[in-house]
């Protein structure tokens, strides 16, 4: 019985270790019905966890309706995605997971120690947050810990479930970045997608969700984030400047 709709598949590259290494580690990973597909190098960039095939691997977990902005190339929507998954499908494992998202399994739990602390501030590494914030001169970014948790309170408790990944337990209320990037999530993967329903099930009026869309696609996850309240700190000049 096969655990997605599609196969998983291995790019492979003239390179000895790729060839025979990459699948092999699939089947140890417990993806049945991976495929072989030759790609020419430069559609492979970089690197291979950001290629073609490996989005189209996600397109298939996660069904866009591809009206809304919801990129699932860009890596930290990736690991918010991956984190996710085991929580929404605990039956899969975080094995499986790993291997359909190119990551490993000590990627998981690295990423949840860090989004459990930190909320979905801590999908984000350090490098990241400093990096992005110099490039979008922010300056008021809060820094704190999620103080609490509360589950979402339109969702239900996971049927059949007593682990510890379930996605009422992963869902956070309290952590309002989150919400903001569910409420999207929302709109993106309905088949007919009403905002002004989304809006009242999330509580928040049309104007705050464009708002909060239009900082989504200007500045990803990054952009959802809370930041202090007061205007923006101007960077001050070196002194004798």
């Amino acid at each position: 019985m096969r655990l997605f709709p599609i196969p998983a598949v291995v790019p492979i590259t003239w390179r000895k270790q790729t060839v025979w290494t990459t699948p092999r580690r699939l089947l140890a990973r417990a993806v049945n019905g991976y495929c072989m597909l030759w790609l020419p190098v430069k559609e492979l960039g970089p690197s291979t966890r950001e290629s073609g095939c490996y989005q189209k691997q996600r397109e298939e977990i996660i069904r866009l309706n591809h009206r809304y902005f919801y990129p699932l190339e860009d890596p930290i929507v990736s690991r918010y995605e991956y984190l996710r998954l085991v929580h929404s499908r605990p039956e899969l494992g975080v094995k499986t997971a790993s291997a359909f998202f190119t990551f490993s399994r000590q990627d998981f739990y690295n990423h949840l120690n860090r989004f459990r602390k930190m909320g979905l501030m801590g999908v984000l590494g350090e490098r990241e947050i400093k990096e992005l914030s110099r490039r979008f001169g922010e300056t008021r970014l809060k820094r704190t810990p999620v103080a609490s948790f509360t589950p979402f309170p339109f969702l239900e408790k996971s049927a059949g479930s007593e682990g510890e990944y379930r996605l009422d337990r992963f869902l956070n209320w309290s952590d309002p970045a989150q919400v903001k990037l569910e409420m999207i999530r929302t709109v993106a993967v309905s088949t007919h997608p009403h905002v002004g329903e989304i809006c009242r099930l999330y509580g928040i009026t049309r104007e705050a969700f464009y708002q909060n869309y239009r900082a989504f696609q200007a500045k990803g996850i990054f952009g959802l984030l809370s930041r202090k309240k007061g205007r923006p700190r101007k960077n001050r000049p070196p002194a004798g400047g």
